[in-house]
């Protein structure tokens, strides 16, 4: 009967030989105590599939959090671009004059909560647009728990209500 110690069997496996005491203890690999240290049979380490080698992967197929987190960066910013903007400046300075300058959803004014963010109440990522219509003023701690689902798949409601059909009666036509 072949056997090897926890270095070489760590080696077959592709693990540290911490990893394989940590697998005998747990009952995952059989051994035998051999002096002061386990053995391990060659027939059973055959039957154990070996670690790949290279860099881990997340479920998602990145090598990391950090290059998963450029990933959807790079997609947001791609849905973005591919939208027509048609918000302007002063369509925005509209719609925080008709909230007095409150979040839409908790109602804080914007010296409590900081600036107010441009908030889609239905979603780019759900086919929202960059209009007037579509878009209000919301504190960050409500854009973010609202995220990107809309008011009802968030539980949430508006309290202050916006007619943007008022600004485009007072809207000069070209």
């Amino acid at each position: 009967m072949d056997i090897v110690d926890t270095k070489t069997a760590a080696t077959i496996l592709g693990i540290s030989p911490h990893g394989v005491r940590k697998m005998i203890e747990r009952g995952q690999l059989p051994a035998k105590k051999f002096g002061r240290g386990w053995v391990v049979s060659k027939r059973v380490l055959a039957r154990i599939k070996p670690r790949k080698r290279g860099r881990p992967t997340t479920r998602a197929g990145y090598a990391n959090r950090a290059e998963y987190k450029r990933q959807a960066t790079a997609r947001r910013h791609q849905t973005k671009k591919r939208l027509i903007a048609q918000l302007t400046p002063s369509e925005w300075s509209w719609l925080l004059e008709q909230t007095s300058n409150r979040c839409v959803y908790c109602g804080r004014h914007e010296s409590e909560c900081g600036t107010l963010n441009m908030e889609h109440i239905i979603p780019v990522s759900q086919g929202g647009s960059l209009s007037v219509t579509n878009i209000v003023p919301a504190c960050r701690s409500c854009n973010s728990r609202k995220g990107s689902r809309s008011p009802e798949q968030a539980g949430m409601q508006m309290i202050l209500k916006i007619n943007p059909l008022e600004h485009m009666k007072q809207a000069p036509l070209l």
